[in-house]
């Protein structure tokens, strides 16, 4: 579990909310959020939507969205509209739920010298817009 929790993308230190009914899989869920240094946020299915909203607002703990970061062929140009197209597109040829909430288009996205996409400082620069946004 705690090697699932860290392929998703938490880090030590981060907040992970745990809902589940009492079942064997909630323990083995707490064990792994532990051991890799993630602090669980424990909710049960009992709680109503008023009580998991107030945990998940004062834990601390931030949600992460699927974003599609949009390079143009020239002479196209970035609209609404093709963002939403884009979205009905991938909605139509995927499950539904794996559709991007949301859609940026940019001029270039950051790649290593042999080609391959650095996610990672696409999500970097995420977490710091999206820290400097709650600094405001």
């Amino acid at each position: 579990m705690a090697n699932v929790l860290r392929a998703g993308g938490l880090r030590q230190g981060d907040r992970c909310v745990v809902m589940l009914p009492r079942v064997p899989q909630w323990q083995i869920a707490m064990v792994g959020c532990l051991r890799a240094g993630v602090i669980p946020i424990p909710c049960i299915e009992m709680l109503t939507p008023k009580d998991v909203r107030f945990r998940v607002a004062h834990s601390g703990a931030r949600g992460e969205i699927v974003k599609a970061y949009i390079v143009l062929k020239p002479g196209r140009a970035a609209s609404a509209a093709l963002a939403a197209e884009l979205q009905e597109h991938v909605k139509r040829v995927t499950a539904p739920y794996k559709y991007p909430r949301e859609v940026e288009f940019v001029a270039e996205l950051p790649k290593n010298a042999s080609g391959k996409l650095l996610r990672r400082v696409l999500r970097d620069a995420e977490y710091a817009r999206a820290g400097a946004a709650s600094q405001s």
